[in-house]
């Protein structure tokens, strides 16, 4: 079963594909950890505080890793209550790095709604988003008393790897490392991380062994990964809800794309850097066209797309796909979503794409 040939023939089908059963099917078990989220932020009582938390948590969004969370632990045979206990202190983990994230990009809209540092002020935000950072733990108390240690040194883990990519994103610009490589060690740790999360949880509450937590590990980390390329190439040329189109170059963001553009045009690099360190309110529309312009013109956007089809073929091979044939259909899945709003965009490289049976940019 090919992942992206899977996704390619439902997108044939459908104009805006669903998720797949897996991820779809979870609603009433979602509601469930909805209503966990609310308790454990209200459990001390109503007050300014756990005002911005809840208004942070009903922001929107799919739930990707509570989702995740919810169908690993089916895969892995872990009882309900486990799972959704689990995909809550994901999901509260996931809602920090949001709050933290608009502080640092200085991003004002989030999904079309105000963010919440621009709503209540950096200081307070950093509350909120540090109080959703210490919460996890406390839904732990719902795991078996041997599952709880591994599990909260899991949580702490992958938090330390989600600020140290993110410290390595914000460096990436300022320290000139500009090859892919930095940029998947940095997009590792910043998004990986959290794909991995809710499915190596899983895995432990299932008690598999460590040899297949690891490979959780590694193939949830390829498609967080991915998914963080088809973010960049959003970003650039579709709709993220924050306002504008191009917020990475107006942050002044190394992206994947960026990346491609210096590989193949390295005689663009001082014209590409000078744009990426304006400060954000001094880079203009035509900063924006022009980086969008370069970035196809010098076919960086057909290499980004070699590069995500990469990742994708590398998940379709993982062994941990033929011996759990749950992971197989959560990771289809999950390359439905990443290609699904691909598939939007009026590009002649999305058409290429989805048709693409070549080999990756060298």
């Amino acid at each position: 079963m090919n992942l992206r040939l899977s996704a390619r023939q439902a997108l044939a089908q459908v104009a805006s594909p669903p998720p797949s059963p897996t991820l779809g099917e979870l609603e009433p078990r979602l509601s469930h950890v909805e209503q966990l989220m609310r308790q454990l932020v209200l459990e001390d009582g109503v007050d300014h505080l756990s005002h911005m938390v809840l208004t942070q948590l009903s922001a929107g969004g799919r739930r990707v890793r509570a989702r995740l969370a919810l169908a690993a632990a089916d895969a892995f045979g872990v009882p309900a209550t486990q799972g959704i206990a689990w995909a809550a202190s994901v999901e509260l983990l996931h809602n920090a790095t949001l709050i933290h994230d608009d502080i640092q990009d200085g991003d004002l809209v989030r999904r079309g709604k105000p963010t919440l540092w621009a709503s209540h002020g950096v200081p307070q935000a950093i509350n909120a988003g540090d109080l959703l950072l210490m919460l996890p733990y406390v839904a732990l108390a719902e795991m078996p008393a041997l599952a709880q240690g591994r599990l909260a040194v899991l949580l702490a883990a992958t938090s330390a790897r989600i600020v140290r990519g993110q410290a390595s994103e914000l460096d990436l610009l300022s320290t000139e490392r500009l090859d892919r490589q930095s940029y998947y060690a940095a997009a590792r740790g910043k998004t990986g991380a959290l794909f991995e999360l809710p499915v190596t949880g899983a895995a432990v509450l299932g008690a598999l062994d460590p040899a297949t937590v690891s490979e959780c590990a590694v193939l949830f980390g390829r498609l967080g990964l991915a998914f963080q390329i088809q973010d960049d190439i959003l970003d650039l040329y579709g709709d993220k809800g924050k306002g504008l189109r191009g917020a990475d170059v107006r942050e002044g963001k190394v992206s994947a794309l960026i990346v491609e553009l210096l590989e193949v045009r390295p005689d663009k690099r001082h014209e590409v850097l000078a744009i990426l360190r304006k400060e954000r309110q001094q880079t203009t529309e035509e900063d924006v066209a022009h980086i969008a312009h370069l970035i196809q013109q010098s076919g960086a956007l057909r290499r980004t797309f070699a590069a995500l089809g990469d990742l994708l073929d590398e998940v379709e091979a993982s062994p941990l796909c033929d011996r759990y044939p749950g992971v197989r259909v959560l990771a289809a899945g999950l390359t439905q979503m990443i290609l699904g709003p691909l598939s939007q965009l009026p590009l002649d490289e999305v058409t290429e794409f989805l048709g693409w049976e070549g080999s990756s940019a060298s």
